[in-house]
């Protein structure tokens, strides 16, 4: 018995130093992000030295991704914690100076390499984390076998969706198409099948599924501060005169965070966590409101009424007085800021634009014209069209004629409605392929949102099946098939098709040090009811 105390003390003792030295590192990397956010943040980028040599941050940036590189090969799952959100963090509007969504051949990147190098950093990560998961399992012996390789059924969804998108990409440079902007158009989607093989594999417990969250809201967070900023010291406050700041799919993803927000307080989640959150959202409702996406609005809106049926699901009696509540606080609303100018009465007016076009200010109605014309170009093409599509690379043909938005240097190849796009770029399999995974994953998501446990699952199901849906809604009226929203619906896809299995999982009960302390009691599985 003495000794089987020792040992239990030795096994606790190595426990703890390993906490330790987890945590070491954990502040390690927390410093260093913050050094080189606050040195990011200054915009003045390159000092020279006495020389006249360049030199300056770019330094500190590749010893950053060559940390990452390093931590990626020792641990693959830090990889999935990674690329996502250190994606975020960027946007191509409010920090153009950004280098991990810039290619490795991008002159203004900090981790500019050669004109050669026509990947991005983030596409790095990604191979790096396929490759180091992969290797091993390869090689390896024991459970690290092909056989174990969990792929799910939206796995195979996404592969056939990319496999169409390779063909439209070869069909489009086949017929004389031009290759680097179809090469441009098309490679984000071949993030997805990578996403969720990855994140299928990687993601293995409660743990990992709500350290990669938390991951998720910091890069967002980092994009909330600098459009922050922005607003503060550049608009001086005011949303007069501005319109876009940041990229149109950065608004959905600050959706998926207030959607996070709401579910955190739905279902029992720590309070820890709920702080953390409420911390950093104001900034992150700054830079919303300032973005003023009024198809984010309508998602975001569209989103918080399906997370209320699952206050149904959970406080029966309180729904029936959530439910006309938020029938009459939301008609107040819109009839107090129906024709509203400020900020707080942006949602008003994105739902005005869209049940009142007649109604809406000039902007508004300019961009809903543009768009009304842009979909009969769409069709046009489509049904000249309808089986193979015009292939990427092709521009989409023009029956009427467009308002000039050639700042755009892509607006003959790239529509807002990125739903159809798919169809005249990769023919009717690839939009039927595109719908059979959404809708796959929206049927699998639905079903595990209704099966969780009320706890911290619970809230996490609902972040990703929700941003799948709101995805969806932005993609039928604006582009979004970027790099940043591939990550995070191929990542989204990826916890989707394994979350019941995680939570399936029976959890070992940790044990207790005294013996006044509660004996802990088992983590909630899934709902049978």
């Amino acid at each position: 018995m003495l000794s089987y105390n020792v040992n239990a003390r030795t096994l606790e003792g190595q426990q703890t130093v390993q906490r330790v030295q987890r945590r070491l590192w954990q502040l390690v990397f927390v410093c260093a992000s913050l050094l080189l956010g606050y040195q990011m943040l200054q915009v003045s980028f390159i000092t020279y030295s006495a020389d006249g040599v360049e030199i300056g941050y770019s330094i500190l940036v590749w010893m950053l991704y060559l940390s990452g590189v390093i931590a990626i090969f020792i641990k693959p799952r830090i990889g999935v914690y990674l690329t996502l959100p250190l994606a975020l963090a960027g946007d191509a509007v409010l920090s153009w100076w950004y280098p991990f969504d810039l290619n490795f051949s991008s002159e203004e990147s900090l981790l500019y390499l050669h004109d050669s190098v026509i990947i991005s950093p983030l596409e790095s990560f990604l191979i790096f984390t396929v490759l180091a998961w992969l290797i091993p399992v390869i090689i390896g012996g024991g459970r690290n076998t092909l056989a174990n390789i969990t792929f799910g059924p939206l796995f195979w969804h996404s592969a056939v969706f990319a496999g169409f998108a390779a063909v439209g990409l070869l069909y489009g440079i086949g017929t004389g198409g031009d290759s680097n902007i179809a090469l441009w158009e098309a490679r984000a989607i071949f993030y997805i099948p990578l996403c969720v093989i990855t994140t299928s594999n990687l993601i293995q417990t409660r743990r990992h599924v709500n350290t990669l969250i938390t991951c998720i809201v910091v890069g967002v967070t980092f994009e909330g501060l600098i459009g922050t900023r922005f607003f503060i010291f550049t608009m001086h406050g005011s949303l007069a005169g501005f319109g876009d700041i940041m990229d149109h799919p950065s608004a959905i993803h600050m959706n998926a965070i207030f959607v996070y927000c709401a579910a955190i307080f739905l279902y029992r989640v720590a309070w820890p966590r709920r702080f953390f959150v409420l911390s950093v959202l104001p900034f992150i409702a700054i830079t919303y409101l300032a973005a003023q996406r009024r198809s984010a609005f309508i998602s975001l809106g569209v989103a918080l009424g399906l997370l209320l049926l699952m206050v149904f699901r959970l406080y029966r009696k309180l729904f029936y007085f959530l439910a006309p509540t938020a029938v009459v606080v939301g008609t107040l609303y819109l009839l107090a800021f129906w024709n509203s100018g400020s900020p707080i009465a942006l949602p008003a007016q994105a739902v005005k634009s869209v049940i009142a076009t007649d109604n809406s200010n000039e902007s508004d109605r300019l961009s809903n014209v543009y768009r009304d014309v842009e979909n009969i170009n769409i069709n046009w093409t489509i049904r000249n069209n309808p089986i193979q599509g015009v292939g990427f690379g092709h521009k989409f043909w023009i029956l009427i004629p467009m308002a000039d938005i050639s700042f755009f240097e892509w607006y003959e190849y790239i529509t807002h409605n990125s739903v159809v796009w798919i169809w005249m770029k990769a023919g009717i399999g690839g939009f039927v392929a595109m719908v059979l995974m959404i809708g796959a994953a929206l049927q699998r998501g639905a079903a595990a949102m209704w099966r969780m446990p009320n706890n911290e699952m619970g809230a996490a199901t609902a972040f990703f099946t929700l941003y799948i849906l709101m995805h969806m809604i932005f993609a039928y009226v604006d582009m979004s098939w970027s790099a940043q929203n591939m990550l995070f619906l191929g990542t989204s896809l990826g916890i989707v098709n394994i979350i019941e299995k995680i939570v399936a999982k029976p959890v070992p009960l940790p044990e207790t040090r005294w013996h006044w302390v509660p004996k802990p009691e088992p983590a909630l599985g899934l709902r049978e009811d």
